[in-house]
């Protein structure tokens, strides 16, 4: 019996003054036995801008559009 792949899961949120698409959806929670890619979206509400990202903790820069591939056990991805 072969040992059942470790899931993958990203978690995607954000902040107070807007929200973040991924994949076009407002899905928070994905998951995979594979890695896969999100394509985000930030999207501000008005009279509100993008600082930046964070992914796992890390600055990821503040362009509205980011490319992720998720491949570890746990990715978390905000937009603040």
């Amino acid at each position: 019996m072969q040992p059942k792949p470790p899931l993958i899961v990203a978690t995607v949120e954000a902040s107070q003054g807007g929200r973040v698409l991924a994949n076009g959806t407002d899905t928070a929670t994905w998951n995979s036995t594979k890695p896969f890619t999100l394509k985000l979206a930030a999207i501000p509400d008005k009279g509100y801008v993008l600082d930046h990202w964070l992914v796992n903790g890390s600055d990821a820069g503040g362009q509205l559009r980011l490319n992720i591939t998720v491949a570890g056990e746990h990715h978390r991805h905000s937009a603040l």
